[in-house]
């Protein structure tokens, strides 16, 4: 390359940067530059915020459904001490309907669960599933055998 390709090329390269650095001198150009960053930073931020608001809404559900679970098992508990309490069978109803609203709350809660969280709620799931069946049981025994003098095996004891 001699002098005259390398002056050429030098007022080439210097054209283009003066006129890079006029349009950044203007005020147009700076505010041009200026809602081009504003407008990139909005964006960001609403991605952002969007994602965190979705993610937020599944743990919101998720804790829903737990505590109507939680809500459930409380009042199973106090129809188990009612049915020590008078042997009604009704009560037995009660919570087999409330496992069965259980296991709903729970496929619920497995849809929105992240993955950190997914595998306690199939093990919760399971467990209900084995307690319903567990006490669809209980009420079949119950309604054959019975403990009251009109119905089951032992009307026909007495």
């Amino acid at each position: 390359m001699n002098t005259k390709e390398k002056t050429k090329k030098n007022k080439k390269t210097a054209a283009k940067s003066e006129g890079r650095i006029r349009v950044f001198k203007s005020i147009s150009g700076k505010l041009v530059l200026l809602g081009t960053v504003a407008i990139l930073t909005t964006v960001i931020l609403g991605v952002t915020g969007i994602s965190l608001i979705n993610r937020n809404n599944g743990n919101a559900k998720v804790l829903e459904d737990i505590n109507k679970i939680s809500l459930l098992q409380n009042g199973n508990e106090t129809s188990e001490v009612s049915f020590l309490y008078n042997l009604d069978n009704s009560n037995n109803e009660t919570i087999v309907s409330n496992l069965e609203s259980m296991q709903k709350a729970a496929a619920d809660a497995e849809k929105y669960a992240g993955s950190a969280n997914k595998d306690n709620i199939v093990t919760i799931a399971k467990d209900i599933d084995q307690n319903l069946q567990n006490m669809q049981t209980l009420v079949t025994l119950y309604q054959d055998r019975s403990f009251k003098s009109d119905s089951g095996l032992y009307a026909q004891f007495l």
